[in-house]
């Protein structure tokens, strides 16, 4: 069997060779991106890309989302999983003068999905290339997961009904972060994101004539009322030394300037790193609107959904991310990540089922900046984007030489 070095090396030197066409995938990706239940046109691209490959692949039932088994050849082995995102969000490109800026009027990839997938599609080109010129056989199989509707917290309950996890013992993803410079890799064993519910707030009142308020139950005023209390009193009810946040992000009432109307909407999310003070939260949220209610004579209906569980890193697979992310960027180029985030990622549901661990990617650098997340003039230095190919494309090889290591 060929050395561990001696494929690392190969692996390497196949990746350079990709590296333009990883490059090149990326930003397609990001001139092309499609919102969330909407990722059609990028599977089918990805996956002729793989066709062209000679790579087979499974397309989800929902043609979204795609499926890629590399296998050992030599029968059942074990088997570890590896998962990139692929939707973009509702946001209008800041024109940040790329030539691979977003073509589609308000929907860009703000979140980083587009180095996700490349990243992913580098890494299993180049481990196939490999297994092919060198017939390795190797005691795990690899497989591959192009999900989609991450940012509705969908996609990995859609991927994991169609047997995205069937027979898969571990999983790794990788996620952009601007706070890290482009070509290191941050790392933290337990908590990584938090738990997250969406909160949905109806007000329903009793329109009326904008000169005669006093004939209405105004749910506009209710809901000035509603936020400044939620605000106000949720936090000062809330063990402050237990992590959360509660942040309302939607409005919506009315439709003309003199006309008050019948009800309003609020939405919002709920965040939080224990189930006590998330039950504490809810709640309180359900006192407050009752006291509202009453107080301006109206209904208020609050609704907590789609809650996504904490990102939690198993500490076995981040002894085996931590040794692969040293060789690949470097000691000096590893980061601690000492708070977990109060961001949330579906990626949690596929850890309800099996061990996981996700890794930070820095992504900036001084010719991109360091822009945040879903904000409209983000981006990502190309090294961020190599740098997670080869993570990936060695942590599976570390999975196969590690494992032949302990049974050999």
């Amino acid at each position: 069997m060929m050395s561990h070095l001696e494929a690392l090396q190969r692996l390497d030197a196949i990746l350079d060779d990709r590296k333009v066409q990883i490059v090149d995938l990326r930003h397609y990706l990001h001139r092309h991106p499609e919102l969330s239940r909407q990722e059609f046109k990028t599977t089918s691209h990805l996956a002729d890309l793989l066709g062209d490959e000679g790579i087979g692949h499974q397309v989800m039932p929902t043609r979204r989302g795609l499926v890629v088994n590399l296998l050992n050849g030599r029968g059942p082995a074990r088997r570890v999983a590896f998962r990139a995102d692929m939707d973009a969000l509702p946001i209008q490109d800041g024109k940040k003068n790329r030539a691979y800026q977003s073509q589609v009027e308000r929907v860009m990839h703000a979140c980083g999905h587009d180095v996700h997938s490349a990243a992913l599609w580098g890494a299993l080109v180049a481990l196939h290339q490999l297994l092919n010129e060198y017939h390795l056989e190797c005691p795990i199989d690899w497989r591959f997961l192009f999900q989609p509707a991450e940012e509705v917290a969908e996609g990995a309950r859609e991927m994991i009904h169609h047997g995205a996890l069937d027979g898969v013992e571990a999983i790794y993803c990788v996620h952009v972060e601007p706070t890290l410079t482009a070509g290191t890799l941050g790392l933290k064993t337990g908590v990584l994101m938090a738990a997250c519910d969406l909160v949905e707030i109806t007000i329903r009142g009793r329109g009326a004539h904008g000169a005669r308020p006093h004939q209405s139950r105004d749910p506009v005023a209710a809901a000035f009322q509603l936020g400044q209390a939620l605000y106000g009193i949720g936090p000062r009810s809330i063990d402050s030394r237990r992590a959360s946040v509660f942040s309302l992000c939607q409005v919506h009432a009315g439709s003309s300037n003199n006309v008050i109307p019948v009800d309003a909407k609020l939405g919002g999310t709920l965040r939080t790193m224990d189930l006590e003070t998330r039950d504490e939260w809810i709640r309180c949220i359900r006192a407050i609107c009752q006291g509202v209610a009453t107080a301006t004579d109206t209904e208020i209906q609050v609704e907590f959904s789609g809650g996504v569980p904490q990102v939690f890193n198993d500490e076995k697979l981040m002894v085996i991310a931590d040794r692969v992310a040293r060789r690949v960027v470097g000691e000096s180029n590893v980061a601690t990540i000492e708070l977990p985030s109060m961001g949330a990622e579906d990626f949690a549901f596929y850890l309800e089922r099996i061990p996981g661990a996700l890794i930070r990617v820095g992504s900036s650098s001084d010719d991109v900046g360091a822009p945040p997340l879903h904000t409209p003039n983000f981006d990502v230095d190309d090294r961020g984007l190599i740098a997670a190919a080869r993570f990936f494309a060695h942590l599976a090889l570390e999975w196969s030489y590690s494992h032949s290591q302990a049974t050999g």
